[in-house]
Parts: C-alpha cells; sequence; structure tokens
C-alpha cells in the first residue's frame, strides 16, 4: 500500500478490490511513502516502527512526573511500557502504524498534566490518523484530561472524535467500498443483526443478550484478565480503566480468533491506554505506600 502511494496510486491495494481507506482509514502511511524514494524497503518501515515505539517511552516518563510521581517510579513505569508483551507482540508481527500512536498519545497526557492543553487536544487528535478505530484512544484521553481537570479541552476533543467516527465510518468508508460488504460485517455480523456501522451499533444495544453471553465466556474472561495483568496497577485506577472498555469489547466480541485472543497486532491500541490507566494507578497507590517500593514492584511485575 505504502510503495503504491510513492508511485502515484494513493492507497492502492491487491488485498481487496476497492482503495484501502475502504477498509482501514490511516492517513499516516503517506508519511512512509517517501521511504521508497529513498531507497528504503519493507525492512526500513520496521525499523521505523520499532524505533517510534521505544521512543513513546520518553514522553510516558515525562507524563509521569507531571503527574507527581517520583522520577524512579516514572522510569519503572516506563520500562514497564517497554517491556510489555503485548507490545513485543505487535512490533513482531509486520507492520501496523496503530502500534506507534502511543508516541503522540503520551505526548497528550504530558500536556494535559502540564497544563497545555492545546497541544494536548493536538497530540490527542494525531492519534486519528492511525488508523479508524483509534478513535477509541482518542475518546480514553478526553477521559484522562477530563480526570486531570482539563474539562474544556476534554469535550471539545471528544467532540471531533465522534465527528471524525462519524465521517469515516459513517461516510467515508462505506462510500468507497462501493457496495462491498465490510470485513468487520463477518466478525460481528451475528451480533449486530447482520447490520453495519451504527446501525449494528443500535442493534447491539437493544438485543444485549447474545454479546453479554460471548464476554463471559471462559476464553475471553481469560484473555481479559491476561492482559489487565500486563499491567497491574489499572486495578487501582477502576475509573479510568473505563477507557480501555470500547477497545477490549471491540477485539473479545469478534469472531477472528487471534484478534479476540489479543494475538498478533490486535492489542497494539490497548497497550498505551493501559499503561496510562497504570500510572493513574500508581498515584494512587504511592500515597500509601513507598515510592521505592511501588517501583521495585513495578520492575519486577514488568520481568
Amino acid at each position: 500500500i505504502i510503495w503504491n502511494t510513492s508511485q502515484g496510486r494513493p492507497f492502492a491495494t491487491s488485498f481487496v478490490s476497492y482503495n484501502f481507506l475502504g477498509q482501514h482509514v490511516e492517513p499516516i502511511l503517506l508519511l512512509f511513502a517517501p521511504s521508497y524514494w529513498l531507497g528504503g524497503d519493507a525492512r526500513s518501515l520496521l525499523y521505523v516502527q520499532a524505533l517510534v515505539c521505544g521512543l513513546a517511552a520518553v514522553p510516558l516518563y515525562a507524563a509521569a512526573t507531571a503527574l507527581g510521581l517520583h522520577r524512579w517510579l516514572s522510569v519503572a513505569a516506563a520500562l514497564a511500557y517497554l517491556a510489555n508483551p503485548y507490545l513485543h507482540r505487535a512490533l513482531e508481527f509486520d507492520f501496523h502504524p496503530e502500534t506507534m500512536l502511543a508516541l503522540p498519545a503520551f505526548g497528550a497526557l504530558w500536556a494535559f498534566a502540564t497544563g497545555r492543553g492545546r497541544t494536548g487536544v493536538a497530540c490527542a487528535l494525531a492519534v486519528l490518523l492511525f488508523k479508524e478505530d483509534a478513535v477509541l484512544v482518542a475518546l480514553g484521553l478526553a477521559l484522562f484530561a477530563f480526570a486531570l481537570g482539563r474539562r474544556p479541552h476534554a469535550a471539545v476533543l471528544a467532540s471531533i472524535a465522534f465527528a471524525w467516527m462519524l465521517l469515516t465510518a459513517g461516510v467515508l468508508m462505506p462510500v468507497l467500498r462501493d457496495g462491498h460488504p465490510s470485513d468487520l460485517a463477518e466478525r460481528y455480523g451475528a451480533l449486530a443483526g447482520g447490520h453495519e456501522g451504527t446501525r449494528g451499533l443500535v442493534w447491539m444495544a437493544v438485543h444485549p443478550r447474545g454479546w453479554l453471553a460471548l464476554l463471559l465466556q471462559r476464553d475471553r474472561l481469560g484473555t481479559l484478565v491476561t492482559f489487565a495483568s500486563s499491567t497491574p496497577s489499572v486495578f487501582l485506577a477502576p475509573w479510568q480503566a473505563t477507557a480501555l472498555a470500547p477497545g477490549l469489547a471491540l477485539a473479545l466480541l469478534s469472531t477472528h480468533p487471534q484478534q479476540n485472543a489479543l494475538e498478533l497486532h490486535y492489542a497494539a491500541e490497548l497497550v498505551p491506554v493501559s499503561a496510562i490507566v497504570g500510572l493513574f494507578g500508581l498515584r494512587r497507590l504511592v500515597r500509601r505506600v513507598s515510592p521505592s517500593a511501588v517501583a521495585l514492584a513495578v520492575v519486577m511485575a514488568a520481568l
């Protein structure tokens, strides 16, 4: 797709019979097209992906200190993110831009924590460029901004994110598919009564028995517990942890076996959200326990 774009065929693909934007809206791919003009190839994409994911630990550390965590505890939180098995699982499986949205997401948290509301909104909106369902990450960042007292900025961010979701999923993608069914219809069609988009969500809201029964299955619950355990401090911030609910539901309700097990790259967007929730949990914990003891526990858990 990136190579086709570099050759003057924007988002052309051989995977489906329509433009790739009808399947996934990832404008960020435009930034990688010049790499092919400079002699790069798929390997250079993988190098950049790993580098950006690693660099994301820097704004995460800065956000942790801005939230009032001791510097050693902030280092421990950054190391826990870098050691997250779901992050490495995504990095080992091909090139997917949503893996890299942790960088602007952590930057947004740092900005909100330091009173830079406009910068926070800008960083959070940049997340939308990585994939259409990254709107769930943007909405999570709006919730975090609200928790930090940046309510006007949270409202602006949430409003723009909702509008972007309606534009991409409700208008752009169906038009580009030109009557072809979405691959989501296969993964969620039974639960959504055969409907797509907002109609499917309405159907699920009216008929909750099917998806509730699916979420309560042993394998789904096991996946949920295992993922949450990769960042144990999320259990200490239950209110902020609600930001994980939409993304987890999207994965766990899918009939795609790798997706509902959070294998391959399917937890890529959840990892930065869980890392942020974990910071709120750590902040609550250090009010009762020595910061050095907490830092040691975080490092040991990551290892």
